[in-house]
């Protein structure tokens, strides 16, 4: 009786020894799958404002995957696969901080894999408005009279004008500028346009 119970042992440990061997051999033998090169054909919006708030990039394309990574000027950013064809991403409030453009890439992990070229994603300056100048009247002859602009969308490289030339202007805020009035400005009486 002994005997007989340790030939089953036996054979059910043989059993074992050659499914697991087989099952190496399989997964060693099966071919290994590449992943494919990204490709990008757009993104949505293709540009936002400066000093936007966080925005939601869609990227449109070909051959995205699970662990596919998109770029803002070749920095990951946290990137959301919703399918084969398509990506998001967010840009922080800190990517549209300045105006300039930047590059949106995507990148698939290896096997395979690779990186797609890069679409173009434009921050623009944002448009300024000017709804008020202080003070309104200056004296003939004044020399070195400071003008303060009030309004909005005023970035660091804005300038003021007047009577449509540029004037030396210090960036106080994104609602306020200073513009200093050269001699010749204010040589005769008049009224002016100062933008």
């Amino acid at each position: 009786m002994l005997r007989r119970e340790f030939f089953f042992d036996g054979v059910e440990t043989l059993l074992c020894v050659l499914a697991l061997v087989s099952l190496f051999v399989l997964s060693a033998c099966a071919p290994q799958q590449n992943n494919p090169a990204p490709s990008v054909a757009s993104i949505s919006p293709a540009g936002a404002t400066a000093g936007e708030a966080a925005t939601t990039v869609t990227i449109t394309g070909t051959g995205f995957v699970q662990g596919s990574t998109a770029q803002w000027n070749q920095s990951n950013r946290v990137t959301t696969f919703v399918s084969a064809t398509q990506l998001k991403i967010t840009l922080s409030s800190a990517d549209l901080s300045t105006a300039g453009t930047a590059q949106i890439a995507v990148v698939n992990p290896g096997p395979g894999g690779g990186v797609s070229s890069a679409a173009t994603f434009l921050v623009s300056n944002p448009a300024p408005q000017v709804s008020s100048v202080t003070p309104s009247t200056v004296t003939v002859n004044d020399a070195g009279s400071f003008l303060t602009v009030t309004g909005s969308g005023f970035v660091p490289t804005s300038s003021a004008t007047w009577n449509g030339s540029s004037r030396n202007t210090t960036f106080v805020s994104a609602t306020q500028l200073q513009v200093k009035l050269l001699e010749g400005d204010l040589t005769t009486a008049g009224s002016v346009t100062c933008a």
